[in-house]
C-alpha cells in the first residue's frame, strides 16, 4: 500500500511537469482486490510489482494446496508427500466447470475433485439411472411399443413420432445414444406405468445403493429438480457400466434401426469423445452427456490407461458444449498424472 501511494504520488508530479505529453494508457493497480486508478503510463511501460509475500497454504475453492518445503525437496519419498501430489490446482488446468470428480476405481477412492458434494442439476445425466431402473423391470426387448402423443416430451431433437411402431430394444439404445427424451417415456409407457410411478421407483433404487443427495423430479433430466452430485453420480454410473447392456450401447456412434413400418431411423451419439479424442493411451470407455439450462453443460465418462487403471470423471456446470469434452480430458490427464506419480512415490518409499 505505501508503495502504491509513493507511486500515485511520483505519477502526480511528472504529470504536473510535462513527464507524460503522449501518454494514452492508465496506469493501475489491484488494492484488496479492487482496481485504482494511479495516473498515466507510457506505452509499454510497466509498473513494477509488490513483493510477494510468503503463505503458509494457498486456498483455490475447495482444493488446498500445499507448499513446497525446499528442505524436503530431497527428502525420501513417503506416502503422505505422494498423496499431496494427486491435488493439482483446477484453476491452473483450466477447469471451469462448477464441480468435478477424478475417481480411481482400481483403488476405489478419488483422486481429485472440486465441489465434489454440491448438490446440483444434473439433467440427461439422470437417464443412466432411469435405463438402470428399466432394467431391473426385466422389458420384453423385442416387442414393439406403438407411439402415442402422451410419449411426446420437449427437449433434443425428435426422432420418434405417433403412430410408428419402435421396438422396445431400439428405444433403450435411443435414449442413451441420442439422449431421446421420447424414447424414454415411450419405455416407461411400454411397461404400463406413469412417469410419475416410474420415478418413484428411481428414486427407490437411489435410496437403495445410497445416494443420500440425489433426487429425481423426472425421468428424463429435463427438470431442473433432478439434482445429484459429482461423488453420487460416480456411484450409479459405475453400477450402469456394470451391465453389459448400457456399455455396449454407449459406445455406438451412430444409431440406426428400422421401425415395424420400415421408417429408417438414423440418431447419432451426443457424446463427442466416441468421434474424437485427444487421449493418447487412454481408452475411453463410453460416458453420459447432459444439458438444461439450469445444469449447464454436464458429462460423465469412463476411462482406462495402459495399466488398467480405471477411473470416472463427473463434470457438472462446464461453460459449453465443447468445454465439457475438454475439460474432461484434461482432469483425466491430471488424474492419470498425478496418480502414476503418487503410486511411484509410494513404491520408492516402501523400498
Amino acid at each position: 500500500m505505501i508503495f502504491g501511494l509513493l507511486l500515485y504520488v511520483l505519477v502526480f508530479l511528472a504529470s504536473l511537469t510535462g513527464g507524460f505529453p503522449d501518454a494514452e494508457k492508465k496506469m493501475t493497480a489491484l488494492f484488496d482486490g479492487s482496481e485504482q486508478v494511479l495516473g498515466v503510463m507510457e506505452p509499454g511501460e510497466v509498473p513494477e510489482p509488490e513483493p510477494i509475500q510468503a503463505v503458509d497454504t494457498i486456498q483455490s475453492d475447495s482444493v488446498q494446496i500445499l507448499p513446497i518445503q525446499s528442505e524436503n525437496l530431497m527428502a525420501t519419498p513417503t506416502e503422505e508427500t505422494a498423496r499431496d501430489l494427486t491435488l493439482p490446482n483446477e484453476t491452473e488446468a483450466g477447469i471451469t466447470a462448477k464441480s468435478f470428480i477424478a475417481y480411481d476405481l482400481t483403488d476405489d477412492e478419488p483422486i481429485y475433485e472440486k465441489e465434489a458434494d454440491l448438490q446440483l442439476p444434473i439433467a440427461s445425466i439422470t437417464k443412466l439411472m432411469s435405463m438402470l431402473t428399466i432394467l431391473d423391470l426385466k422389458p420384453d426387448w423385442e416387442a414393439y411399443h406403438k407411439m402415442t402423443a402422451e410419449d411426446k416430451r420437449e427437449g433434443g431433437k425428435i426422432y420418434l413420432f405417433p403412430g410408428e411402431n419402435v421396438k422396445v430394444k431400439d428405444l433403450f439404445n435411443a435414449s442413451l445414444v441420442g439422449s431421446d427424451n421420447v424414447a424414454v417415456i415411450a419405455m416407461i409407457h411400454s411397461l404400463n406405468l406413469t412417469e410419475e410411478q416410474f420415478v418413484t421407483k428411481m428414486n427407490t433404487k437411489a435410496l437403495s445403493i445410497g445416494l443420500k443427495d440425489t433426487h429425481f423430479k423426472d425421468a428424463t433430466g429435463l427438470s431442473k429438480e433432478n439434482v445429484s452430485t459429482a461423488r453420487d453420480i460416480v456411484r450409479f454410473a459405475e453400477l450402469a457400466l456394470k451391465e453389459e447392456m448400457i456399455r455396449k450401447t454407449i459406445l455406438i456412434k451412430k444409431l440406426e434401426f428400422d421401425t415395424l413400418e420400415k421408417r429408417k431411423k438414423i440418431i447419432p451419439s451426443t457424446d463427442r469423445l466416441l468421434a474424437s479424442s485427444t487421449l493418447k493411451d487412454i481408452e475411453f470407455l463410453g460416458g453420459k452427456t447432459g444439458y438444461n439450462g439450469e445444469a449447464g453443460y454436464c458429462f460423465v465418462g469412463n476411462f482406462k490407461n495402459k495399466h488398467g487403471r480405471e477411473i470416472i470423471t463427473v463434470v457438472l456446470g462446464s461453460a459449453t458444449m465443447t468445454s465439457r469434452f475438454t475439460e474432461t480430458e484434461k482432469i483425466v490427464e491430471n488424474a492419470y498424472s498425478n496418480k502414476e506419480t503418487a503410486t511411484d512415490l509410494m513404491n520408492d518409499a516402501s523400498q
